[in-house]
């Protein structure tokens, strides 16, 4: 829940909206080059510092994914997603495999290596870390579901594990919870500071007497 807190001000807060992140809006093709940055249903999503090479592929391109998936191509896959509005936001699960040869998603890729899990870290809104490793079931497409410490995220980090210098990851149908919007109610806030003001007024009136 994003916990927004103004002295002086009463605050409300929204219910939580889930978002299911298919990458439906971004141009894909067979794999599409995205360049350093892909932006999807208001999050972001950055390469492998080193090398950031994000391409959106469709379905059963490079792995048995049923829709367009992103991965970060031609180096270890890294990638890391944050709210486009730096709101925080909760993950709760999406799926993901290994990449596969090019047109023949049931053969590992040599060239590449073959990723055997993701190792995820999510930075919370004070600064903690949280983190939890999945497994590959060789080239399985599955969905994967995440504990519910990853809540209050201000951003999360998967990197691919596995065999070789450059093992690359698919991952597609993100799903999150937008976080709680708290925000100040004109009313609340105004009875709140009439109220501060009569009990100001109140001990004033009491000084004078004594």
């Amino acid at each position: 829940m994003k916990k927004l807190l103004t002295a002086g001000a009463l605050l409300v807060a929204g219910a939580a909206n889930a978002t299911l992140i298919d990458f439906q809006d971004v141009t894909s093709g067979n794999c599409a080059s995205q360049g350093n940055t892909v932006v999807s249903q208001g999050y972001q999503f950055t390469g492998n510092p080193q090398d950031p090479n994000l391409w959106v592929c469709n379905a059963g391109v490079i792995q048995n994914n049923t829709s367009a998936a992103l991965v970060d191509a031609n180096s270890q896959s890294i990638v890391t997603m944050t709210a486009f509005d730096n709101s925080l936001f909760s993950l709760q699960s999406f799926f993901s495999g290994s990449r596969t040869q090019d047109f023949a998603p049931d053969v590992v890729s040599g060239f590449y290596g073959l990723a055997t899990g993701i190792d995820i870290v999510g930075t919370l809104f004070d600064g903690s870390i949280v983190s939890q490793t999945i497994n590959f079931d060789f080239l399985s497409w599955e969905q994967f579901s995440l504990s519910s410490d990853f809540t209050d995220l201000v951003s999360v980090t998967f990197t691919a594990l596995g065999d070789g210098i450059r093992p690359e990851f698919l991952i597609d149908d993100i799903v999150v919870n937008e976080a709680f919007t708290a925000v100040p109610e004109p009313a609340g806030v105004l009875l709140f500071g009439l109220g501060l003001a009569g009990i100001g007024f109140m001990r004033k009136r009491s000084s004078d007497r004594a």
